[in-house]
């Protein structure tokens, strides 16, 4: 399986082969050398990767592979202004296993905005939220993941 993200949707998508090269292949010219399985990871980094449409998903700066996790909050930005309203983004995140995923969501948006008022982030899975408070309540997890000790 391939993992992708839909960028129209958010959602992650699994991906056989074969629906990868019928992606990069689709409404070609008769001209048009059909990418292969040995291939078409140039074709998709050619003919699709930053089309705006679809992108691969990796972990770590490896593509993800089964089993993998995913989770949904929302990012909440208070707007400094008073006539301009609140920037709410959704955001999807994806890792190999729920160890991995707490490290990522930790790392890159949890001890990030710890400190900022103007930044709410919540947690709309309730399986992934409840891994996370015990995940972060362990001291070791906090402190090996960049969180600051006093």
């Amino acid at each position: 399986m391939i993992y992708v993200k839909d960028l129209n949707t958010n959602k992650i998508l699994k991906w056989s082969l074969e629906d990868v090269l019928h992606e990069i292949n689709r409404d070609r010219s008769e001209q048009w050398t059909d990418y292969t399985a040995h291939d078409w990871k140039e074709g998709w980094d050619n003919w699709i990767e930053g089309d705006g449409y679809y992108t691969r998903l990796f972990n770590q700066g490896r593509e993800c592979r089964e089993p993998v996790v995913q989770t949904e909050f929302k990012q909440t930005t208070k707007s400094e202004f008073q006539n301009v309203s609140d920037d709410i983004e959704y955001i999807t995140i994806m890792a190999e296993n729920y160890d991995d995923l707490c490290k990522l969501y930790f790392r890159s948006y949890d001890n990030r905005n710890k400190y900022s008022n103007n930044t709410r982030l919540e947690i709309l899975d309730d399986k992934f939220r409840d891994k996370y408070k015990i995940w972060i309540s362990d001291v070791s997890n906090y402190a090996n993941n960049g969180g600051d000790m006093f």
